[in-house]
């Protein structure tokens, strides 16, 4: 909000996922409650379906929300090429039915309607 905000930020931030010197994911854990339980992050920013499973799996952490202005958000498309598969057809159309959607609303993620 503020210029050369980014830099600085940038400059400070410690990048502990995604990266190439980024430790390896541990299997079976998020990276993010790991990061959190181990004690080498006190914050960490991450979108809210990584938030949500490592609140579930370190005890004490919860999420904050990030104030409107400085939100980021995504929006997912989904296609199917005419010349798909059926199968991919009906993956399709499972993926936006109201069962996954519930599913994709426990991990954090907002319903779409249906096609």
């Amino acid at each position: 909000m503020r210029p050369g905000a980014y830099a600085t930020l940038d400059a400070k931030a410690l990048k502990l996922t995604g990266g190439p010197s980024s430790p390896a994911p541990v299997p079976g854990q998020s990276t993010y409650g790991a990061l959190v339980r181990d004690g080498k992050a006190d914050l960490v920013l991450t979108y809210c379906t990584n938030a949500i499973e490592a609140v579930r799996e370190v005890q004490g952490a919860r999420v904050v929300a990030i104030p409107e202005p400085l939100a980021v958000g995504a929006s997912y498309g989904l296609t199917v090429l005419n010349d798909a598969r059926p199968a991919a057809r009906q993956f399709a159309l499972y993926v936006v039915s109201i069962p996954a959607q519930e599913i994709f609303a426990r991990h954090g993620f907002t319903a779409v309607g249906a096609p």
